[in-house]
């Protein structure tokens, strides 16, 4: 049976429709300093900038509606990632960071040779750090 697609980031399943949804979401300009946003490079190349607090995960659509937050899909074959898997925090005044959302396999940081368990508890994110999600590595650029 063919994979059916849907709108507002609840199912991506090809790069193509990954990048329509990922241009599809507000661009935020930093306007002072300490504003920023975290880019997210996925590892089919598609980049997603994320100017605001967000859910990440296979399916964060509807969970992301009823918090009020941006639902970013990742597309995971495998699916070592969870529906909702981390939240990423992106504030003007604070560092941005990730959190575990309860996921079923972890949530890792790696900076370049160390690893960070991530927990429920934000963890700062720095350039160039890659969020594993279970198996999917998700490389950061991190605008301050």
């Amino acid at each position: 049976m063919p994979h059916q697609h849907r709108d507002a980031g609840a199912d991506v399943t090809t790069p193509e429709m990954l990048n329509r949804v990922a241009r599809s979401l507000p661009v935020w300009e930093p306007t002072r300093p300490g504003s920023g946003y975290i880019e997210l490079t996925h590892p089919d190349g598609a980049r997603v900038r994320i100017t605001a607090d967000a859910v990440i995960g296979r399916q964060p659509g509807e969970f992301a509606e009823k918090e009020g937050l941006i639902g970013i899909p990742v597309q995971d074959p495998h699916r070592s990632v969870s529906r909702v898997h981390a939240h990423l925090w992106v504030r003007p005044d604070t560092p941005a960071s990730v959190s575990d959302a309860d996921s079923g396999n972890g949530t890792r940081l790696q900076r370049g040779e160390h690893y960070i368990s991530v927990a429920h508890e934000p963890e700062p994110l720095e350039d160039g750090d890659i969020i594993w999600l279970g198996d999917v590595g998700l490389r950061t650029a991190i605008q301050r």
